[in-house]
């Protein structure tokens, strides 16, 4: 699995479907928060709200490949200032963050902290 795309760390994010509670896998774009990671749900800025989001709402065990390992995590949204760091992290690493939030001004862009749920993995 590629773990870098132009240069930004890529996370793999295997979460249960909201309605088919079949396992989804997404490559997401994933950044550190500490010794968790985060995800941002901007979906490119498009209109919709992209699914793992809902997929997280409605079952937050997952797991993700980030650097090669594999973790089980439990997503929860992030509060008021991880979302200000995470959107700061982001917008530095790839400035088209930006206009995702501009993009998809009409929806609330959902930012969510992946915490471990056992054994530590993310080195």
């Amino acid at each position: 699995m590629t773990s870098l795309a132009s240069g930004l760390p890529v996370l793999w994010l295997t979460s249960v479907g909201a309605r088919s509670g079949l396992a989804r896998t997404s490559p997401l774009l994933g950044f550190p928060l500490g010794e968790e990671m985060a995800v941002i749900g901007t979906s490119f800025g498009q209109k919709t709200t992209p699914g793992w989001v809902h997929n997280l709402e409605a079952h937050p065990d997952a797991s993700a490949v980030y650097r090669g390992n594999e973790v089980r995590v439990v997503a929860r949204r992030a509060e008021s200032e991880e979302t200000k760091l995470v959107w700061e992290t982001a917008a530095s690493a790839y400035p088209g963050y930006a206009n995702y939030a501009r993009w998809a001004s009409h929806r609330q862009i959902r930012v969510f902290v992946l915490e471990i749920a056992e054994d530590p993995g993310f080195d």
